[in-house]
């Protein structure tokens, strides 16, 4: 039987492989298309929480550094303080044009549109680090990494008439404590009320610390970079193998 024949006579065969290669073939295309697009999403949606977030830490960490500056030998060191405050509240507010508010209409529903609302806990995580950022000291080095046993501070916290009596007289350790008490209490996760690393208490500079980590946290949540780096190694291999193929 010559080959021709053979061809001839089994060309019903050949020709359900022929259909069954084509369909394999429309699978892994519109399956290798499905992850470009779906990669493609997740880049629009990612890019700009990822850009807002190193930003945002950038930021953090310049106000993280000026409390081992000592500010006498800082001649802008004032300036440069106001400078980060004003860029922080600047991305509090440019943070909720990536993640608005939640509930609007459940909570602040007479405030303006962008106000309404539950706040995402990261843009909390911001607040918080105003805070403390507004109490670093501009006088003292020192003063900005002295820790402070804000435990006890609660019951003054909670009582507005103890607090007024306490601002007006004015006592160092209990007014810096009640200042870090404020930045902490805006943290959307817990934190250890008697110390980051013990029972030594809180200073300025931990607060920071600790917003930032809570920052860092919950931004990774969302831009979720695991994920995004699982399914780039899967997609790039998913490719290389179909280019070996074709080849």
């Amino acid at each position: 039987m010559s080959f021709f024949n053979y061809l001839k006579n089994n060309s019903d065969f050949f020709q359900l492989i022929g259909t069954v290669a084509g369909l394999i073939l429309t699978v892994v295309l519109f399956y290798t298309g499905y992850r470009i697009q779906k990669l493609s999403i997740l880049k629009e949606y990612r890019d700009p929480l990822l850009l807002f977030s190193n930003e945002a830490l950038d930021i953090i960490s310049d106000i993280e550094g000026l409390c081992e500056v000592e500010p006498k030998k800082y001649e802008y060191f004032f300036i440069k303080k106001n400078e980060l405050i004003n860029k922080l509240s600047s991305l509090r507010d440019r943070g909720k044009l990536l993640m608005p508010n939640e509930n609007p209409k459940l909570y602040g529903a007479d405030k303006k549109a962008a106000y309404q609302g539950i706040r995402d806990e990261s843009l909390d995580c911001l607040k918080s680090i105003f805070h403390s950022a507004v109490a670093i000291n501009y006088n003292y080095q020192i003063e900005n990494k002295r820790k402070v046993n804000i435990k006890r501070l609660l019951p003054i916290k909670k009582d507005e008439k103890k607090r007024e009596k306490t601002g007006r007289k004015k006592y160092k350790n209990i007014t810096l404590g009640l200042r870090i008490l404020d930045s902490l209490s805006n943290l959307p996760l817990e934190y250890r009320i008697e110390g980051p690393m013990g029972d030594d208490g809180w200073s300025v500079k931990d607060s920071i610390i600790e917003g930032k980590r809570q920052f860092t946290s919950l931004m990774f949540i969302k831009v979720n970079p695991r994920e995004w780096y699982k399914d780039v190694r899967k997609f790039m291999k998913t490719y290389h193998e179909q280019a070996a193929t074709i080849k």
